[in-house]
């Protein structure tokens, strides 16, 4: 990749802390599981409120779904009950129409498994409604289904990858099992974060103060661009519109 964003993944629910302390180590993204917060997946749960923590820091938001490492294998059936659930959760969490929603192929996919794992992808994307969808595998799974042309995101993980990168990659987990911040993560590499899907809350209109709005009209009267983007960010988010490398 070109100029490389960083971000990071994890399994654990972030404090405001925490995200205050993963922003000022330089990281500019965080995934997270866009599961059901109850049963066996509660405790990895994304939430709307902790959305807002990573937003307010300064950051944006990947999402991915996984409920177990082979899911993906058991098909198009599989695809349709997982991807109404991950619909009904983005539009919980007030997820952006053009946030991606990932589906983890979380072991190493063997070629015999790909025509599963592509109707499993199917299915979810039939039922994601305006939520393009993205998958997270090796190197080799990226590089077949980039053929197939489903998936608008490709990340792509350094396990089962054996050494090789997919120019088709959006975000590539280069790190494994890391400690940032006092918090255990998988660190990542993203060249835009519009392209792959990476959002965040824009900042709504009633949320701005009237010195914020003052000075939105001056940088706009003065038709920089630049400068707006620099004020609505110094408000403490990342407008999604803008989310990316310039």
């Amino acid at each position: 990749m070109g100029n490389k964003i960083l971000g990071v993944d994890c399994g654990v629910k972030l404090t405001a802390q925490n995200c205050k302390d993963l922003a000022a180590a330089g990281y500019a993204f965080v995934g997270r599981y866009l599961v059901p917060n109850s049963g066996t997946t509660a405790w990895k749960a994304l939430t709307k409120e902790e959305c807002q923590r990573i937003t307010a820091a300064g950051m944006s938001i990947l999402t991915v779904w996984e409920l177990s490492e082979t899911r993906p294998k058991k098909g198009y059936a599989a695809g349709l009950e997982d991807g109404a659930k991950a619909y009904d959760l983005a539009k919980q969490i007030e997820m952006p129409t053009d946030g991606i929603i990932y589906f983890a192929v979380d072991y190493d996919a063997q070629p015999s498994d790909y025509e599963s794992i592509f109707a499993y992808l199917k299915g979810a994307r039939d039922e994601t409604g305006p939520y393009e969808i993205g998958v997270y595998g090796g190197y080799s799974l990226i590089e077949w289904l980039k053929m197939k042309n489903l998936c608008r995101g490709y990340w792509q993980t350094l396990a089962w990858s054996y050494g090789k990168l997919s120019h088709a990659r959006t975000v590539y987990q280069a790190v494994a099992q890391t400690n940032i911040a006092g918090v255990s993560v998988d660190i990542n590499e993203c060249e835009n974060l519009t392209t792959a899907g990476i959002w965040a809350y824009m900042k709504g209109e009633s949320d701005l103060t009237k010195t914020e709005v003052i000075e939105l009209i001056e940088a706009a009267q003065k038709e920089t661009l630049g400068e707006i983007k620099t004020l609505l960010r110094g408000s403490g988010t990342t407008p999604n519109l803008w989310a990316g490398n310039e």
